[in-house]
């Protein structure tokens, strides 16, 4: 496993040599000639790609840019994106930026070329440094996703510390982790599609449409409302750009895989007022799991509007059909630990159908230089159909192998609508800077579903045999559940001294929500709920490439959804975090090092009922504190490496249980994190060619409360990928899990899913 890391470390070793060395620099400043300070510049050429942020005075160089022409970006919140073709030897750029629309800073996200994503959106609404922001928030860029070939979205959580993936519904691609600990809860609005609620439980997306994932770790109630303790994701799409582009791909490798891709962007008008996107993905194949097999469709158009220079309408669309066999994986019992990956003990028949559609538009407007507005609507919708096998109560028999199962048929429904309507203001009051957000937020949200569970016959473990058919009916359960939340939040980002920075703000939540048995509608329950969830933070900055930050954040979640015995309401769920941290720029601010310590708590929290599983109790507390270290950034010209280390203490500490107490949360491992890099050599004999890898680690982990005898094991995996980049085509090919590790995912419901062996995935894609 030293292989990879050893080879790209020789090679670089091999063609460091530099030719003849030109620096670049200049200063930045706004419409009123006023330095602008902290602006992410970035001087491209090729492979090479050098980043800094100007200083107290707007200066910004690069001192070891190389003779030749490069292209130069700047950029900054409040103000449109700079790019500018310069030479090498040019140290006297005057640069000015221009006041954005909103939505260039609020919505619409730059591509990224690095790693290092220099600011990000999510952790603020607000477009601020990393090294501004008094909170950990990590960016999976675009070129990590295409350097993996990552096809299904959790992967991305192997790019971040303190995040694990948390198996889909049915092992779908379903878009959940398991963050800081705490898992999301069934109906979780913490997974985010361009700011917007979107239930990744009851959702499914295609990579096609990504543009990079944000996942902002600790509670985010203040700006998003009701959300888990853990933290959010937030996958930001892809946007219509302004110049044309058209790009088709084939994956295709291990299990079956045939996934054709296009996108397609460009102006539709002379005057590019009118610009469009197009991407689309089909995506079929079996898999290593016996039974399983899916066949998936997703198109996802997108159109800008520019009405006037100062306002914009962005109309974005998703829409898809995932076909998926029904997987529930292995039962949690000791003896699944060794069984072949590739034993499914389901039948033939299941299924799991999932359509669904997204509709997103932002309409944004700058009335001048310090204030602007964005209106912002989303509607989800999603329809998913079972017909499956699960597991009996008490799974297997004396005998140990004889597994006990059961037939489940469902129909499920699910809309959401979200209004959000945000103004931003940039201002000073005397010699202190603003950047503030205020909003108000409406949110109806609605599921309902009919779930009939059926006898189904034993099937031996050892020697399976198939062709069972769904039964006489044991029970089933109903329920449409509907909820209007309510919000109106401030945050205020305030810059005292150029070194010291705060982040101030408070959100007030109503939840006004009601469950109904479906289809008669008889009221079953009705409850209201509110809260006042704060926020602070603070940044110190003593040298510029270095800021060290603590913060204080709070979270609530209704538990509108949950199903009692004796049908009382429930408390919200509420959550709080105290976070403190470093982070330290290296080399040329082309690397950025984060290292947080924090503590997260979680109350009133909801656990099946021991007396009847099928409904929830409300009980206790859990906690979980840790430390987390990440690294990312262009180390050289060609070289990009992402570090990740978590080490998480993560236990119930309160419950009326007490068997419960001090027992590790499902899932979480004491220790887990990787190391992935990857290096495009510029090298006439080699030019075009990269090469990466990457090895993550996680310890053993237990996959029950309360915590039994044996655990999950740990492991070491190791992934490696090639590529070639030739005028408009790109070859990769990613080899995953190539020591052929043996692991698992936790994913509820008292199962666990093996993951997958040694396979490969090839890509080939045109652009032009």
């Amino acid at each position: 496993m030293r292989f990879p890391a050893t080879f790209i470390f020789l090679f670089f070793l091999t063609f460091a040599a530099y030719s003849q060395i030109e620096s670049i620099g200049g200063t930045v400043s706004d419409p009123d000639g006023s330095v602008v300070r902290g602006a992410n510049v970035t001087l491209r050429r090729g492979a090479e790609v050098f980043t800094t942020t100007t200083d107290d005075q707007g200066r910004f160089s690069f001192p070891n840019a190389r003779d030749g022409k490069y292209l130069l970006t700047v950029s900054s919140s409040g103000f449109s994106v700079l790019t500018r073709d310069v030479s090498g030897g040019t140290n006297d750029l005057d640069l000015t930026l221009q006041i954005a629309n909103a939505s260039e800073t609020v919505v619409v996200q730059a591509e990224v070329d690095s790693y290092l994503a220099e600011s990000s959106t999510t952790g603020t609404k607000l477009d601020i440094p990393q090294r501004d922001l008094p909170q950990s928030v990590s960016v999976v860029t675009k070129n990590i996703l295409e350097d993996r070939l990552v096809v299904r979205l959790t992967e991305a959580g192997d790019n971040v510390a303190g995040v694990r993936s948390l198996t889909g519904y049915s092992g779908t691609k379903s878009n959940n982790y398991i963050v800081r600990g705490f898992n999301q809860t069934f109906l979780s609005s913490s997974t985010l599609r361009n700011g917007f609620s979107e239930y990744a439980f009851l959702t499914q997306r295609d990579t096609v449409n990504v543009d990079r994932i944000e996942f902002l770790k600790g509670p985010a109630s203040l700006l998003y409302g009701s959300a888990d303790v853990g933290g959010l994701i937030n996958t930001i799409t892809k946007k219509p750009l302004s110049e044309h582009r058209f790009e088709v791909g084939l994956t295709a490798g291990g299990f079956g895989m045939f996934r054709p891709t296009f996108d397609a962007t460009g102006p539709i008008n002379s005057g590019k007022s009118l610009l469009y996107r197009v991407n689309f993905a089909f995506d079929s194949g079996d898999s290593y799991r016996d039974l399983v097999n899916n066949r998936n469709i997703f198109v996802a158009p997108s159109l800008t509007w520019k009405i006037t220079d100062n306002t914009t309408l962005l109309a974005e669309l998703e829409t898809g059909r995932f076909r998926n066999d029904f997987d529930r994986g292995f039962p949690t019992e000791p003896e699944f630990l060794d069984e072949e990956r590739s034993n499914n003990y389901a039948e033939p028949w299941t299924s799991a159908v999932n359509e669904n559609l997204n509709i997103m538009l932002n309409l944004t407007h700058v009335f001048n230089e310090k204030f602007s507005f964005r209106s912002g609507f989303n509607h989800v919708r999603s329809q998913t159909d079972l017909d499956a096998t699960s597991y009996g109560f008490f799974v297997l028999g004396l005998d140990r192998r004889t597994i006990s199962r059961t037939a489940i048929d469902t129909d499920e429904y699910s809309e959401n609508y979200n209004s959000q309507n945000e103004f931003y203001a940039r201002f000073s009051t005397g010699g202190v800077r603003h950047q503030l957000v205020a909003g108000g937020e409406f949110a109806r949200f609605q599921f309902k579903y009919l779930f009939d569970l059926f006898s189904l016959a034993s099937i031996d473990r050892i020697t399976p045999v198939y062709g069972a058919t769904r039964g006489f009916p044991l029970f089933g359960f109903n329920d449409d559940s509907k909820a209007n939340q309510f919000g109106g939040y401030v945050q205020d980002h305030i810059e005292v001294l150029p070194n010291l920075k705060f982040l101030i703000g408070g959100r007030f939540s109503y939840v006004d929500s009601t469950t109904r048995d479906f289809p008669s509608g008889t009221l079953k329950n009705e409850q209201t709920d509110q809260a006042f969830t704060p926020r602070a933070g603070v940044v110190y900055q003593p040298l510029r490439s270095t800021s060290v930050y603590f913060s204080f954040t709070s979270s609530f979640a209704p538990n509108f959804q949950a199903r009692s015995e004796s049908g009382d309401p429930f408390e919200p769920t509420t959550g709080r975090l105290f976070e403190a941290g470093v982070k330290q720029s290296f080399l040329n601010d082309r690397v950025l090092a984060t290292v947080a310590v924090y503590q997260l708590s979680r109350r009133n929290v909801l656990v099946p009922d021991p007396l009847n599983t099928i409904f929830s109790i409300q009980t206790g507390e859990q906690r979980s504190r840790g430390v987390e270290v990440e690294i990312n950034g262009q180390v050289t010209p060609g070289l990009s490496l992402n570090v990740t280390y978590s080490g998480i203490d993560a236990i119930v500490s309160e419950d009326t249980r007490p068997e419960y107490v001090g027992d590790r949360l499902v899932g979480v491992p004491v220790h887990s994190g990787g190391v992935y890099a990857n290096y495009i050599f510029d090298e006439r004999l080699l030019r075009g060619f990269s090469v990466g890898g990457g090895v993550y680690f996680a310890t053993d982990q237990y996959s029950n409360l309360p915590n039994r005898t044996f655990t999950l094991p740990g492991y070491t995996r190791a992934d490696v990928n090639i590529g070639y980049r030739r005028e408009n085509w790109r070859f990769d090919l990613a080899i995953k899990n190539l020591n052929d590790a043996r692991y698992f995912e936790t994913g509820g419901f008292n199962t666990i899913l093996p993951q997958a062996p040694r396979h490969a995935i090839g890509s080939v894609t045109y652009s032009f």
